[in-house]
């Protein structure tokens, strides 16, 4: 089966080793899922687009058996017309929706995706409901495999401050900003740093500037520049983490339960508000509605976070392998090709 994934241009970085991207999203639903896939024989490739490549990308996707496309921002009638040529063409096509935008100004590119491709792929059953509800079309659900090694489960913090640690995309920072007057509610009994992990946006090194002028002693914040490297940094340095969300806002709701993944899968607690796709992992990570209640749990139950960690990452072993996130991209993809024999 040859399978190509279409992504922007602009997320991808060709090197010597194949296709690298700094985006989360393409690397799960991607280029691990393509390299999975090739091990098994497949000819599996993820290929960037962009207006300076279309002629290239048509030639590329012309013999394949199923063509999978994420979703383009930057382009969206590039990959739109893409998608429409190839299903014109009686191609297998495939649109994986990984984030709830359907409303807003990126909301008609992905309701066109979702309306041409002749499947569609979905990160969490919340956003699988969602595309029923507005397209009447029945999505399937795939979850992101964890990337890297297994962490060793650690619950020792020294000193008397908690290291804490908060990482992810800008778009989600004010899930953060919102949540601080909690983390400080929660600092003023157990004091604790707070390291953010994202992409430099204006004015966030003057706002942890300011905010620590003020709360330092209970809760001060440092920001560090994302990078691959930095977060698996800062996940070894960390005593939890933490990952806020707001409340019923659908951009969480339908969010994959990649970041509570990466972090257990790292060796680390995590304490996180409750969305669909983290009750899975309730009995391992505290998931509550109150950040500082869960904290304070933490604080008071060394003995047994050590033990919670290591089993889901037992779990997450089993779960979510990129191997085994890799068969149900095969299965999909599969089933999808059976429809046109």
């Amino acid at each position: 089966m040859k399978v190509i994934w279409i992504a922007s241009r602009a997320e991808l970085t060709e090197t010597s080793e194949g296709a690298r991207s700094h985006v989360a999203g393409v690397r799960y639903r991607a280029i691990i899922p393509a390299r999975e896939l090739a091990a098994r024989g497949h000819r599996a490739a993820v290929v960037g687009l962009d207006a300076t490549c279309v002629d290239s990308v048509h030639g590329q996707i012309d013999d394949s058996d199923v063509v999978v496309f994420r979703r383009n921002y930057e382009a969206p009638q590039l990959i739109e017309q893409l998608l429409e040529a190839s299903v014109a063409r009686g191609a297998n096509t495939v649109f994986d929706l990984s984030d709830d935008r359907l409303h807003g100004h990126v909301g008609p590119h992905l309701r066109r995706m979702i309306e041409l491709a002749g499947t569609v792929v979905t990160t969490s059953a919340a956003l699988q409901q969602k595309v029923k509800q507005e397209s009447g079309k029945e999505a399937v659900v795939i979850s992101d495999p964890f990337e890297g090694s297994r962490g060793q489960a650690r619950w020792s913090p020294g000193g008397g401050r908690l290291k804490a640690l908060w990482f992810g995309h800008p778009v989600n920072l004010d899930s953060l900003t919102q949540s601080l007057p909690v983390l400080l509610q929660a600092g003023k009994k157990t004091p604790m740093d707070l390291r953010i992990v994202t992409q430099r946006v204006e004015g966030i090194e003057r706002e942890c500037k300011d905010f620590n002028a003020r709360h330092r002693h209970h809760l001060a914040l440092r920001f560090a520049a994302w990078s691959g490297q930095e977060t698996w940094n800062s996940l070894a340095a960390t005593d939890f983490v933490v990952i806020p969300s707001l409340g019923d806002h659908p951009r969480f709701l339908a969010k994959s339960p990649n970041r509570i993944i990466e972090s257990l899968w790292a060796g680390r607690f995590v304490v996180a508000h409750p969305i669909p796709s983290y009750m899975e992992f309730s009995d391992w990570a505290w998931i509550g509605a109150d950040i500082a209640e869960g904290i304070a749990w933490m604080a008071d139950n060394p003995s047994l976070i050590a033990a919670r960690i290591q089993s889901a990452q037992d779990y997450i072993a089993e779960t979510y392998s990129p191997k085994h996130i890799a068969s149900e991209w095969e299965k999909v993809l599969e089933k999808a090709l059976s429809r046109l024999r």
